[in-house]
């Protein structure tokens, strides 16, 4: 059975500070709030490529319907205005059911821009009538079909208007046809959350009948097999239709494939409700379907780990089935078409693993004797597939080994060990001896080498990668990388990774492995000896830890008849001990990032990597940041570098001074090269308090760039010009900064006049306008 995973629709907040262009630096000028204006204006569909019915449903989705089942519209029919709907709809199909017919032009709602006129159906709809003023109905959240109208879509400002009342046939069912008629009768529409829109706020529509384009069945000389419309070119065939369609056979041949290097990488859920997992692509050049249509071959992987070795395609109750295929291998005829043409899938054949690097996106495999057969992959039935009983298949002879990347052997002065695209350099080495790890000689007597690792990466449930970083292992130029793996059930605590079931790879609850020449012949070592303690905060069920390793050993492990056992003679590694191992960054890896140190950016720019995990303690009250909100935080022992700007929006939690947060998912950013993290509130968990270091004392004129969000004491500070103070809200000073009243505590601070000198001045380091600014948190930080 496949397993089930979730889709996540991720919505990008677009405009979160707002700019002065005409400077080239950032502006405090407060933008529009993130309103159903903005909303809106992204629910409204655009016409490039790759615009689906996915993503209209996810920007509609963000509009908060605000029109209640009251009654108010029912009397306040007299005051709406009228509008005729007329024009030719265009149909995106997403994922099944959600679909959308959407058309764009100007119906005099507003300015003269066009106007978004949106039908979905986010539920399976039949052909049939649908009442659209019940309340469900009347809800965006609930409603299908939805009628939905972006007034001046795009522009700022902009409307949305949803069905009140009304109904909506269509003659046939649109998961399925290719062709639909739409008729609307009694229908009005009311505005939602725009009330200072310009224009009536509801309008009553004539009665009007909306269809898409007649299909093209896209035949052109084929004699059989399906049309892009649902139906069949010709007469159909007594025999077998030819995959291509352009001729009945009495029997079918196999037909023959061609599959080279290189192949297309990525990381997804292949089918609807799947658990994302590596799929490997390509285009093949021969035409199996529809003139014009693309066929495509792939290569899924569902298993968590690969080691060099090979599978039966057809293993019973596993490989022979798609629903529960670990390693599947799939033709997909027409796979770009609307419909898709036949799918093909493994009835024979063996498949053999040279290297695998998921993390990195490489394979190396190769294929024998494989033959694929048509069959139908039922969703209904967990995606169980069945012959489909045309009796075409495909064949592929045997194929040398894939890669996402033409493989080139590097062996340099190795003479022995992999050379990286599934051989050996050199001529090996006979047991009892055992190549060296850098691949420098062959050895018998015991190899060990200490290594280091980074920071986790939490990757699928509950495993965990670090990279290597004391310095390459394996005899070629390939990642090497640890592997942390910890059953969900695992305790805060202490456990032992030498007894049962921790003393077996096959086995373990909590494993400690690692992986040397990942993208060549891989070598695995697994724990011997230490322990591994789950500190406090931990949860490997929902991916974020910090563990105490102690004492561990790995030894060399091969796998010998499905069993994993140490190699004679293999390489021992050691962790210094202890080790800690976390899936929490620090804010100096973002702070003194070069992403931070070297920025050089105009408006907002992403900090490259993953996005981090952090535990952070509240250094500010919560202040104003542009149309959003702001706490300075920090880390470690307060130093140069362990302090931030954290920004979210509106919405976000407050939090006291003091709370200590765990932050799960840290959008590292440069705004205009003041460095920023912004968290969601789903994103954060108060776990405690904690105390705030003291302030920072800094020299008057020093480089600040370190300090950037930190807390810090400046003395002998004099104010030179205070014309700032209404349009900015700071004063000049001789002192290279800027005092900023944007994180003064209970209001505004008192202003000081010019040529007023303070002992000392302390705040928090601002970068903005180009400039370095210090914001006290009240009054009592400017000390005369």
């Amino acid at each position: 059975m496949r397993p089930l995973g979730l889709f996540v629709a991720l919505v990008g907040f677009a405009g979160l500070h707002a700019c002065d262009s005409s400077s080239g630096t950032s502006s405090d000028t407060t933008p529009p709030q993130d309103t159903v204006e903005a909303d809106t204006a992204e629910a409204g569909t655009d016409t490039s490529p790759g615009d689906t019915a996915e993503a209209d449903a996810a920007d509609l989705d963000a509009v908060t319907t605000d029109v209640a089942d009251t009654g108010e519209a029912d009397t306040a029919v007299a005051s709406c205005g009228d509008l005729t709907l007329s024009g030719e709809l265009t149909l995106t199909r997403g994922s099944v059911p959600e679909l959308t017919f959407h058309d764009l032009q100007d119906l005099g709602i507003g300015s003269d821009a066009a106007d978004a006129l949106l039908i979905t159906f986010p539920e399976a709809t039949a052909a049939g009538s649908y009442d659209l003023g019940t309340p469900k109905n009347r809800d965006r959240g609930s409603c299908s079909p939805c009628v939905f109208i972006n007034a001046d879509d795009g522009r700022d400002p902009s409307a949305a208007f949803l069905q009140t009342r009304g109904t909506l046939t269509i003659d046939a069912d649109p998961a399925v046809a290719k062709a639909v008629t739409i008729q609307l009768e009694g229908l009005s529409v009311g505005k939602i959350s725009v009330p200072d829109f310009p224009g009536p706020a509801c309008f009553d529509v004539a009665d009007a009948t909306l269809a898409t384009p007649p299909c093209d069945p896209g035949c052109g000389a084929n004699v059989c097999g399906p049309d892009a419309c649902g139906g069949t070119c010709g007469v159909g065939c007594d025999g077998v239709c030819a995959i291509d369609g352009g001729a009945c056979l009495e029997s079918a041949e196999p037909f023959p494939i061609t599959v080279t290097s290189p192949l297309t990488y990525s990381f997804e859920a292949p089918v609807p409700g799947a658990g994302y997992t590596p799929v490997f692509r390509k285009e093949l050049e021969e035409s199996l379907g529809l003139p014009g249509e693309v066929d495509v071959f792939e290569v899924q992987f569902w298993r968590s780990v690969y080691d060099p070795r090979s599978f039966n395609l057809t293993s019973a109750g596993e490989n022979d089935d798609y629903a529960t295929c670990y390693e599947c291998v799939l033709v997909r005829v027409d796979a770009y078409a609307d419909p898709p043409g036949p799918v093909f899938f493994q009835s024979a054949g063996t498949l053999e693993i040279h290297a695998a690097d998921f993390m990195n996106g490489h394979v190396r495999f190769s294929l024998d004797q494989v033959l694929l057969e048509e069959v139908v992959i039922d969703p209904t039935l967990q995606w169980h597939s069945s012959p489909a009983g045309t009796g075409r298949t495909i064949a592929l002879a045997a194929v040398n080994p894939l890669s996402d990347v033409e493989c080139v052997p590097s062996c340099g002065d190795n003479v022995c060990g992999p050379d990286g695209c599934g051989g050996v350099c050199g001529a090996g080495c006979e047991a009892p001896a055992a190549c060296q790890l850098d691949g420098q000689g062959c050895a018998t007597g015991a190899m060990t080498q200490a290594i280091t690792v980074d920071r986790l990466v939490e990757h699928s449930g509950t495993y965990y990668f670090g990279t290597i970083t004391s310095g390459p292992l394996g005899a070629i130029d390939s990642v090497d990388r640890l592997l942390l793996r910890l059953a969900a059930t695992t305790a805060v605590g202490s456990h032992d990774l030498t007894v049962a079931p921790n003393d077996d790879y096959g086995t373990c609850a909590q494993c400690v492995s690692v992986s040397v020449d990942t993208g060549g012949a891989l070598r695995r070592f697994f724990q011997s000896a230490g322990t591994i303690e789950l500190m406090p905060g931990s949860n490997a069920a929902q991916g974020y830890i910090e563990a105490t390793l102690t004492g561990v050993e790995l030894v060399e492990i091969a796998l010998d008849d499905g069993v994993y056992v140490p190699v004679a003679g293999g390489a021992t590694l050691t962790l210094p001990s202890p080790t800690t191992v976390s899936t929490f960054s620090a804010i100096r890896d973002i702070q003194l990032s070069t992403d931070s140190t070297a920025c050089t950016a105009t408006g907002g720019v992403d900090h490259a990597g993953p996005n981090p995990q952090l535990v952070v303690t509240v250094a500010s009250t919560r202040h104003p940041v542009s149309n959003l909100v702001g706490h300075y935080v920090v880390d470690g022992a307060g130093e140069a570098g362990d302090w931030i700007h954290l920004v979210s929006a509106s919405d976000f939690p407050t939090f006291e001074v003091g709370d200590q947060l765990r932050i799960l998912q840290a959008n590292p950013q440069e705004y205009w090269c003041e460095t920023q993290i912004f968290p969601f509130g789903s994103e954060v968990e108060k776990i405690g308090t904690a105390a705030v270091p003291d302030a920072l004392v800094v020299a008057s004129g020093a480089d600040l760039e370190p300090y950037e969000g930190a807390l810090v004491t400046v003395s002998n500070v004099t104010i030179t010009d205070d014309s700032e103070w209404s349009s900015r809200e700071w004063l000049k000073t001789d002192s290279g900064f800027q005092i900023d009243t944007s994180a003064a505590a209970g209001g505004d601070l008192v202003k000081p006049s010019v040529g007023t000198t303070f002992q000392t001045v302390t705040g928090f380091v601002r970068y903005t306008f180009s400039e370095y600014h210090l914001a006290p948190r009240s009054d009592a930080d400017l000390v005369q």
